[in-house]
């Protein structure tokens, strides 16, 4: 975090301010000398992300901060405030572990410990392996909802892989009850959605009020 604020040029008091947390807090996090609560990290996360990722736009600095933080030549303006809430999370899940003495090297080969902030990571990487390696046209079953996914950046996962077989079904229930509302904003990450990932096809269901999924497929 300090590393993003230099960079940024944004001051302690700044981001303080912005987060609604006192300075002697968001100081000592910085330093690592003590750590915001675990309840409450993730809502810190995404609203440092959501400030910061402001700052570096306004800056027009998406090409330096891709290069500095990511080791590529450029990112997309929606995708900045994930990267830099990826990014955080990350450094609050090593401090934690230098405060606790726990190494990820003294875990035992076959377990896997994730804490919260990472499952999106872990869930980003199986998903980009499976995709990437298969060697007939994929087929993905996803039994959430569609837009209770895109709330929580899912989608985002599927924009960086490259496919080596195409197209790639994907099948995932929707609630029509979003659009029925009249909700602009449904209508339009629906859209954004489908126009983003055109190298996958999308057979969308409709999901019952009673939660039930009842879509069978036929075996191949």
């Amino acid at each position: 975090m300090k590393e993003l604020l230099n960079f940024s040029q944004i001051k302690y008091a700044a981001l303080s301010h912005a987060i609604g947390y006192d300075l002697s807090y968001v100081s000592k996090w910085t330093t690592g000398i003590r750590l915001p609560a675990a309840k409450n990290v993730d809502r810190i996360n995404q609203e440092i992300a959501r400030f910061l990722s402001e700052i570096i736009i306004k800056q027009d600095n998406l090409e330096a901060f891709a290069q500095h933080f990511l080791g590529r030549a450029s990112i997309e303006q929606e995708n900045v405030a994930f990267e830099i809430y990826q990014s955080v999370s990350c450094a609050y899940r090593n401090s934690l572990e230098c405060k606790k003495g726990v190494s990820i090297s003294n875990i035992a080969d076959d377990k896997i410990v994730l804490g919260k902030a990472e499952c999106f990571a872990f869930l980003q990487k199986i998903i980009k392996e499976k995709l990437e390696e298969s060697t007939v046209p994929p087929t993905i079953v996803i039994t959430g909802e569609f837009f209770n996914l895109a709330k929580n950046h899912f989608w985002r996962i599927f924009y960086d892989i490259k496919l080596n077989h195409w197209p790639c079904d994907i099948h995932v229930f929707l609630d029509l009850a979003e659009l029925e509302k009249g909700a602009i904003g449904a209508a339009e990450i629906l859209f954004q959605c489908l126009n983003d990932l055109l190298n996958y096809d999308f057979t969308i269901y409709e999901k019952k009020s009673n939660g039930k999924l009842q879509v069978e497929f036929e075996q191949p």
